[in-house]
């Protein structure tokens, strides 16, 4: 076997195995020994993009576009390549030239239509990303891409009953999947359905009891119910899977703080600066902590480094005073 062949077979294997950065120099040197073979360009610019090095993959894909005999499949694949790096860096208008052209060529092409709709809705242009996923959706009802792609959507523009319904048109299909389980709890929070909300998160848990965001959302959800006992319960399980989960110390700092359970709020409180130790708000979640148990000194010392943080904190400084007050 010819050493080109051998590195052009390494790349793909690289590639395969996820391995983008081996799969580059492979290639990268199989272009060494044939500068104008068009299937190592477009392989190499391919692993440029999935190696997050967007600018190369893009003025490699400008290099094959120059070439004069371009196979229509060959243009294709670049011009799908070159979108994708143009959408990763963030040149959306650019992006959006490469796919609306594929979309010339394929009017009905599904996927093309996902991914302007996605492009557009991150853009703010919400009528042409909706625009597209519909005309998806009419083109194959039951695509689940275009399915997922509007119930993310319509969750985002908070039109709620067509969000969940698309939800449920999905879990018709992923009945196990515990993401959608818990990203339709979610829209049913958002929706004040907080009923609806626990028995589908609840479901998530079934599926997988140690899933920390549903522990967390659970835990959330008891505190909108003013059931602190149980934030707590679900709140600790969700930090037992991952103590450094921010969100959730800081719940259950604020669930032990309205349980009456003042030492442990302000331990949760000690655990938390230490992640976030310029937070004048937490400096002053800690200092009402402290206050409720009649400890002035810590109090107003915690206040003290609220304040070296945000100086200007008014209600950290009538916390203060009222301190002072109860001190003296």
């Amino acid at each position: 076997m010819s050493k080109f062949k051998q590195l052009y077979n390494s790349g793909n294997l690289y590639f395969s195995k996820a391995e983008y950065k081996n799969s580059v120099k492979s290639f990268q040197e199989a272009l060494h020994i044939k500068p104008k073979k068009i299937s190592v360009k477009i392989r190499l610019a391919e692993a440029y993009l999935y190696n997050n090095q967007f600018v190369k993959s893009i003025n490699l894909c400008n290099s094959c576009l120059n070439y004069k005999h371009l196979e229509i499949q060959d243009f294709i694949k670049i011009l799908f390549i070159q979108g994708d790096a143009y959408e990763k860096s963030n040149m959306n208008e650019e992006a959006i030239i490469n796919f609306n052209s594929l979309l010339h060529m394929f009017p009905q092409d599904i996927s093309v239509l996902n991914i302007l709709g996605t492009i557009y809705s991150k853009m703010g242009n919400n009528e042409k990303a909706l625009e597209a996923y519909q005309y998806a959706l009419k083109c194959d009802s039951y695509h689940i891409t275009t399915i997922r792609n509007l119930a993310f959507f319509y969750t985002k523009m908070g039109m709620f009953d067509k969000a969940i319904n698309f939800h449920k048109r999905l879990l018709k299909h992923n009945i196990e999947d515990k993401d959608l389980w818990n990203s339709l709890g979610l829209v049913y929070i958002e929706y004040f359905k907080y009923d609806d909300a626990m028995s589908v998160f609840n479901r998530a848990l079934e599926l997988d009891p140690n899933f920390k965001e549903v522990c967390y959302n659970i835990g959330s959800l008891y505190i909108e119910k003013e059931d602190y006992n149980n934030s707590i319960i679900f709140l600790k399980k969700a930090l037992e899977i991952d103590s450094t989960y921010i969100e959730a110390l800081r719940n259950l700092a604020h669930s032990y703080y309205k349980n009456n359970e003042f030492d442990s709020s302000i331990r949760v409180y000690r655990k938390l600066l230490e992640f976030k130790p310029n937070n004048s708000d937490l400096w002053g979640e800690l200092a009402l902590s402290y206050f409720m148990k009649k400890d002035h000194d810590n109090a107003l010392e915690a206040c003290g480094k609220s304040l070296e943080i945000e100086s200007n904190n008014q209600n950290i400084k009538k916390l203060q005073e009222m301190i002072r007050k109860a001190k003296n």
